[in-house]
């Protein structure tokens, strides 16, 4: 590959290292393969999941089994794994990830590793739709009726 006005070779870019949580979810293959098959910026792609058995796990650069998202070591963990793997961008695709990550997103951030997820009130709030509803009526955004339910009576 050269340069279209000179006779000076390019070189192609590293790829970027990115770290996809939940790869056993829903429409997991989907958004592989399109992170794959996109040629605009190169990528290496590392899985993660709970369950080692994950047919995702084929379609990724890497593979690790991790714990739950809802565990209390997960963040440590795939700050570890991140580290190792040289990983640039953390993408969570679970809502309880995301949360876990949200909270530690600052040691992800102090090691150079850039995370896909908003703050944690914003977080806690999307997870609780009867608040979230609140808030948007609050901010003068028309909701859909609605009733919080507390108990199954």
């Amino acid at each position: 590959m050269h340069c279209a006005d000179c006779d000076v070779p390019m070189t192609k870019p590293d790829p970027v290292t990115i770290l996809l949580t939940c790869v056993g979810g829903a429409l997991s293959v989907e958004v592989l393969r399109a992170l794959t098959e996109q040629a605009e910026l190169p990528l290496r792609v590392i899985g993660v999941d709970c369950d080692e058995r994950t047919p995702a796990a084929r379609f990724v650069d890497a593979f690790h089994r991790v714990p739950a998202g809802s565990t209390s070591d997960y963040a440590a963990c795939l700050l570890e794994l991140c580290g190792r793997e040289r990983v640039q961008v953390l993408v969570p695709r679970a809502d309880e990830e995301v949360e876990a990550i949200a909270l530690a997103h600052q040691s992800f951030e102090g090691r150079g590793i850039r995370c896909a997820v908003p703050e944690v009130q914003t977080v806690r709030l999307l997870r609780h739709k009867a608040a979230l509803l609140r808030f948007l009526e609050q901010a003068g955004i028309p909701v859909a009726a609605y009733r919080e339910v507390g108990t199954l009576q």
